[in-house]
């Protein structure tokens, strides 16, 4: 049995020194290269699944185009019996293609090519883009790339497990409908617990029935008061906000405010998603804190 997992730099882990908080992590652990870093949840999690072997697909800042490109790209290594976990990136992002080769943009990267200011009338297009993409109709994107690997997946015989950092926006929509009840949203029972009443209160009865089947306006302005209401934690989602409660600390945190990032895990937080990972890939129960 073989593991692949695709994503942008949660799953990446630390390789890209093209992050700046990540040479700042480097230099914290005192460590003189890239192969000295520590291991990522994947890498963790194939060792205490004694997969055959292990290869991360995922690239930091990509968008969700990229990562269904890529998972094309590795399709042919797939087999029966094999593990593919799948981190979705924010939807916010996209892709521009400059000099044949596809370039990831997006309001929190604003235009991450220098290069590309250079286009006539980018920072236009550039805001239109980014202002379209913040309407949640974009979430059927995703909904469409599931449905097409679930079929493979069947096709093959390989198990397919699916994640999110997009804040609330995939989370919601996928794991409290009946439609995507068949799929594995990694740690879907956790948000369940510690969360699925007060979202069910906020959708049902503040949002209305009709928020899966229609997407609106007033379920874009209420996405801001659920995120107030829910969060336990100083974490920027809810998926490493039920990390946060098993011991997973930011690199902010695990390193006393040395290095400015508070988006990132660091070593501590991808052992703990990997143990947490494990246990649901194969349904045992749940450590109460796995890092005191």
């Amino acid at each position: 049995m073989n593991l692949y997992t695709f994503g942008a730099s949660h799953t990446e882990g630390f390789t890209d020194m093209s992050f700046q908080t990540f040479i700042d992590y480097k230099d914290w652990l005192g460590v003189n290269s890239v192969e000295e870093m520590p291991p990522t949840w994947g890498k963790i999690l194939s060792e205490k699944l004694n997969c055959d072997s292990y290869q991360n697909f995922a690239k930091g800042a990509v968008s969700n185009q990229e990562i269904l490109i890529e998972i094309g790209k590795q399709s042919s290594k797939f087999k029966k019996g094999d593990k593919v976990i799948i981190n979705w990136a924010s939807t916010l992002r996209t892709i521009w293609v400059k000099e044949n080769q596809f370039l990831s943009i997006s309001p929190q990267h604003k235009i991450r090519e220098e290069s590309l200011t250079s286009i006539p009338n980018i920072t236009e297009t550039f805001k239109n883009i980014s202002d379209n993409r913040q309407l949640p109709h974009w979430l059927l994107e995703t909904q469409g790339y599931e449905s097409l690997i679930d079929t493979l997946a069947k096709s093959i015989g390989f198990e397919v497990y699916y994640w999110f950092t997009d804040d609330v926006l995939l989370s919601l929509t996928r794991q409290f409908s009946k439609e995507f009840e068949n799929r594995k949203y990694l740690l879907h029972d956790l948000i369940e617990k510690h969360y699925g009443d007060i979202i069910h209160e906020i959708l049902y009865h503040e949002m209305g029935p009709q928020i899966f089947i229609s997407f609106n306006e007033k379920f874009a302005q209420d996405l801001e008061k659920i995120r107030g209401l829910i969060f336990k934690s100083p974490m920027y989602c809810i998926f490493f906000d039920i990390l946060h409660q098993y011991g997973a600390t930011t690199l902010l945190d695990e390193t006393n405010g040395d290095v400015q990032d508070k988006y990132h895990l660091g070593k501590i937080g991808h052992k703990v998603q990997a143990e947490l990972f494990y246990s649901y890939i194969t349904n045992t129960p749940y450590s109460e804190r796995i890092i005191t």
